[in-house]
């Protein structure tokens, strides 16, 4: 535990701000971790939710030890909350992106599941997200809309036009063939 600290307080200048950062790091890590923990439901991911959470909060400290104790716990709760979001974020990015290399790499004789795939890559970014949290990932509407940082109802109306956009390019390349 004193390692952690050390690596966020290695780059505070004086003393006092290190003591705080201390205190904010043993007081508030654990409830940090348990809301990542709650979005991400991976130890290692929560984990580093937390880190980057941290890492961000170091050029803060000035600021943080001014903020009253009950606004801080909120804070400091909803900046894991964002870095775990921010982690669920980038793995549907980086998962879409693996999918849509696999299908520009395979031939002319794609199966009824490419087809599929390539038309789904095919949506607009925003469609193509929603779609994948809420189908792939298994994410309630209210999860989805936190992850994507909309309001729930905005997200059940994306979803509504991301599968008519979805369907009619998969009729679209019924037609073709």
């Amino acid at each position: 535990m004193f390692l952690n600290v050390l690596v966020y307080t290695v780059q505070l200048n004086n003393r006092e701000d290190k003591l705080t950062f201390e205190r904010i790091y043993l007081d508030y890590r654990e409830s940090m971790f348990r809301a990542a923990m709650r979005i991400l439901k991976n130890e290692q991911d929560a984990e580093d939710a937390v880190h980057q959470a941290f890492l961000s909060l170091v050029r803060h400290t000035a600021k943080l030890k001014k903020a009253p104790e009950d606004s801080l716990y909120a804070f400091l709760v909803t900046i894991a909350q964002n870095k775990a979001l921010d982690i669920i974020r980038s793995r549907a990015f980086y998962d879409s992106n693996a999918e849509l290399e696999k299908l520009t790499t395979m031939g002319s004789d794609l199966s009824e599941k490419s087809a599929f795939s390539i038309a789904l890559a095919g949506l607009n970014p925003a469609y193509r997200e929603v779609l994948i949290l809420r189908y792939v990932y298994g994410y309630s509407s209210k999860e989805a809309a936190e992850i994507m940082g909309i309001r729930a109802d905005a997200l059940r109306k994306l979803a509504e036009r991301a599968k008519k956009q979805l369907r009619d390019k998969l009729e679209a390349k019924e037609d073709t063939v």
